[in-house]
């Protein structure tokens, strides 16, 4: 089975609460380093939603899997993938598997996309993701 496993978020919930303790300059200069393919413009509001956040959110983990919830969508969805390798949560053979079984979910993987892949590759999350509208207008 393809199922994830509940997550362990201690470890991030703890990274959180003390990123939460610096000054928006310190998280910007870091997510400019971690991040160096993101916009310019995309730090300052980052950096202020890492202060917003209310670090209990990460206490319960991930309690549902792909296999519970995707049977469930009935609309068309779009499941767009990163890279594992440079932080994208879901793995190309859980993607394969998704697209697979579930006839409502197309994927696209972008490559040199981590977790966040709007920002590391704007251009091309764009134009698949106007690619994929357009086919509803």
């Amino acid at each position: 089975s393809m199922e994830q496993e509940a997550t362990d978020m201690s470890g991030w919930r703890a990274s959180l609460i003390a990123q939460q303790q610096q000054p928006l300059a310190e998280i910007i200069a870091a997510g400019k380093e971690r991040s160096p393919k993101w916009s310019e413009n995309e730090f300052p509001a980052w950096a202020e939603s890492k202060k917003q956040v209310n670090p209990s959110v990460l206490d319960v983990g991930i309690l549902r899997t792909w296999d519970d919830l995707a049977p469930k969508i009935q609309c068309p969805t779009l499941l767009v993938t990163g890279d594992s390798s440079e932080g994208g949560i879901v793995t190309q053979p859980l993607a394969t598997h998704i697209a697979d079984t579930y006839p409502t979910i197309a994927h696209v993987h972008i490559p040199h996309a981590g977790h966040s892949i709007r920002r590391d590759q704007f251009d091309t999350f764009a134009h698949i993701a106007k690619e994929f509208l357009s086919k509803f207008a």
